[in-house]
C-alpha cells in the first residue's frame, strides 16, 4: 500500500514527498491525484511521474511540486504506483490536505542596534508597510552562534512596531527580527551580531591544589569557574617565593587541569603556582592564592667535616663543622678500629644527633695502644646521606693515669625476664661506678650511675632473643677513669 510520507505548502502550491526505495522493485512510475472535495480525484500530470535522478547516489524518496488553481481553498491529495507493464495501483488510504494562501511580501532588516548596558540591547528594524491581510506580527530570535539553534526571546510584538528591547545578553549575540503571518509562516532578516562591552573580570578561581611525584612531573587542577563568558586559564610558576612568576601556558586553558615538569636537581626545595581565568574579552581576573608544592628531595645534604680533636684521660674528645643544609634531620658519628682486616669496612655507630645543636662529642669507649678511624655523615628530612667526612684517624696512647679495668659479669636469667650484672674492683680512691647499656647496634648511652657501695644491678628491661652489651668504669677522687671494660649477653 502506497502512502504520502508529507505535504509541505509553498508560497504558489505544494510539495509532496513518498517512499521510492521501498517501492522500487514493484512500481517505476507514479499518478498524484487531486480533488477539490475528497471524492472525485483526477491526475495532475497527463503522464506518469517518473525517477529523473541521473547520480550514483540511490534515491530514497520521490518529490513532486503542484501549483494550486486558487488560494485559500482546501485541496485533497493521494497517489498511485504503475508497474513497468502500465498496471495501476489501488490509491494509497492516506489522504493529505492542504490550502494555499496569500504570502509576506516582504522580510524586515535590521537598522540599529544600541546596547544601553551589558546585558541590554535596543534593536531596530526597517520594513515596508505590508497590506497583505495574512501579515501579523513580529518575533526576535537570539543566538550565540551565526548559524546556531536560534531562540525565541520576543515572541509577539505588534506589526506597527519597528524596533524592541531584548534582555539577557551574552558575550556574542546574533539577532533575527522575523515577519510572521497568520498561518505562522514566517520572512525573517539576516543575522545581526551584537556584543556588549565588557570591562568586568571573571571571580578568582578556587580550588586549585597540585602533586610533585619522584621523577617531578607536576599536576595542578582546580575548580570551574560559573562566569558565563570564561574562556580559559592561564598557570603561572616561580621557583622561590621573591622570584616573578612566569606564564607557563601559551593558549588559555579550557581543561581544568594543568601538567609540568620540575628539575629535582636544582636546589629550590619548593616550587610555587597560581592561576588566572580569562573571559572572551580577555579580561583577566586576579590570581588565585598561590600554592606551594615540596618538591621529592633527592639532593644529599652537604658534609660536615672534623674541626678538632683531643686525646686525654682515656678518651677522645672530638669538635666538627655541621653540615649547612638547612634541611639536615641527623648528624651521625661512626668508628671503627685499625687495621680493619673484615672484607666490608665495619664502620660502628656512636653518636646520633638530632639537627645541628652539637659539635662535640668525647668517646670514652677507647683503648690505649690503638688506632681508631672516625667519620661523620649528614642525614637530611628525606633521608638523603652525605658523603662521609674523610676519616679522622688517631692512636690511642698509653694512659698513665688510667687504672685497671673493673671486673665486669653479666649473668642472664631467662626464667625470670632479667640479667644481673656484677662488678669486682681492688682500687683504692674509687667515689661511683658508671654503667652503660645497649641493644644491637645502638651507641652505648649511660645507663646507672651508682656508688662504691653498690657491686651488682639487676636490669629488668629485657627481652628474647635480642644482643646486650653492658660497660663500666670507675670514677677516682681526682676525676681520673679506670679503662672501659665491657661485656655481651645473648639473651
Amino acid at each position: 500500500m502506497l502512502y504520502l510520507l508529507k505535504l509541505s505548502c509553498q508560497k504558489w502550491g505544494f510539495l509532496f514527498h513518498w517512499d521510492y526505495e521501498y517501492y522500487a522493485n514493484i512500481f517505476n512510475a507514479f499518478y498524484l491525484e487531486r480533488s477539490e472535495e475528497s471524492i472525485h480525484f483526477k491526475n495532475v500530470t497527463d503522464v506518469p511521474i517518473v525517477n529523473l535522478n541521473t547520480s550514483d547516489a540511490p534515491l530514497t524518496r520521490m518529490s513532486y511540486t503542484d501549483s494550486l488553481p486558487e488560494n485559500d481553498k482546501v485541496y485533497y491529495y493521494r497517489v498511485k504506483g504503475v508497474t513497468s507493464f502500465g498496471e495501476i495501483s489501488p490509491p494509497s488510504e492516506q489522504i493529505m490536505r492542504g490550502f494555499g494562501h496569500e504570502g509576506l511580501k516582504f522580510a524586515p532588516n535590521f537598522d540599529n542596534a544600541l546596547v544601553t548596558n551589558d546585558s541590554t540591547v535596543e534593536l531596530v528594524w526597517k520594513y515596508a508597510e505590508d497590506t497583505s491581510a495574512v501579515f501579523d506580527h513580529f518575533e526576535i530570535s537570539q543566538s550565540n552562534q551565526n548559524e546556531g539553534a536560534f531562540k525565541i526571546v520576543n515572541p509577539r510584538i505588534a506589526k506597527g512596531e519597528r524596533k524592541a528591547t531584548v534582555v539577557g545578553l551574552m558575550p556574542s549575540n546574533y539577532f533575527i527580527v522575523s515577519a510572521v503571518d497568520k498561518y505562522d509562516f514566517k520572512m525573517s532578516s539576516f543575522p545581526l551580531l551584537v556584543q556588549p562591552v565588557d570591562s568586568t573580570p571573571p571571580a578568582i578561581p578556587t580550588g586549585l591544589v597540585g602533586t610533585v611525584n619522584d621523577s617531578g612531573k607536576v599536576i595542578l587542577k582546580w575548580n570551574a569557574n560559573t562566569d558565563k563568558d570564561i574562556m580559559g586559564y592561564n598557570v603561572f610558576k616561580s621557583n622561590t617565593k621573591k622570584e616573578e612568576m612566569s606564564l607557563m601556558n601559551k593558549e588559555p586553558l579550557i581543561a581544568l587541569e594543568f601538567e609540568d615538569s620540575v628539575n629535582l636537581k636544582m636546589a629550590n626545595s619548593n616550587v610555587y603556582y597560581t592561576i588566572v581565568a580569562l573571559d572572551k574579552r580577555y579580561n583577566q581576573s586576579k590570581p588565585c592564592e598561590i600554592i606551594e608544592l615540596s618538591k621529592p628531595d633527592k639532593i644529599a645534604p652537604t658534609s660536615p667535616s672534623f674541626t678538632k680533636f683531643k686525646i686525654e684521660e682515656g678518651k677522645v674528645n672530638l669538635e666538627w663543622a655541621n653540615s649547612n643544609s638547612d634541611d639536615v634531620a641527623f648528624h651521625r658519628i661512626y668508628k671503627k678500629t685499625l687495621p680493619d682486616t673484615s672484607k666490608e669496612e665495619r664502620w660502628e655507630l656512636v653518636k646520633e644527633f638530632k639537627g645541628s645543636d652539637s659539635t662535640t662529642y668525647s668517646d670514652m669507649n677507647v683503648t690505649p695502644l690503638t688506632k681508631i678511624a672516625y667519620t661523620i655523615i649528614a642525614i637530611d628530612k628525606s633521608k638523603n646521606e652525605s658523603t662521609p667526612t674523610m676519616p679522622l684517624t688517631v692512636e690511642i696512647p698509653k694512659d698513665k693515669k688510667a687504672k685497671v679495668a673493673v671486673n665486669l659479669s653479666a649473668e642472664p636469667d631467662r626464667k625470670t625476664q632479667k640479667i644481673t650484672v656484677a662488678w669486682k674492683y681492688e682500687e683504692q680512691g674509687v667515689v661511683e661506678y658508671q654503667l652503660y647499656k645497649t641493644q644491637g647496634k645502638i651507641p652505648f648511652t649511660l645507663w646507672k650511675v651508682v656508688d662504691t657501695r653498690n657491686s651488682s644491678i639487676v636490669d629488668n628491661n629485657v627481652s628474647a632473643s635480642n644482643l646486650y652489651k653492658y660497660a663500666i668504669r670507675a670514677v677516682f677522687k681526682d676525676g681520673t677513669m679506670s679503662n672501659w671494660k665491657e661485656v655481651k649477653v645473648e639473651f
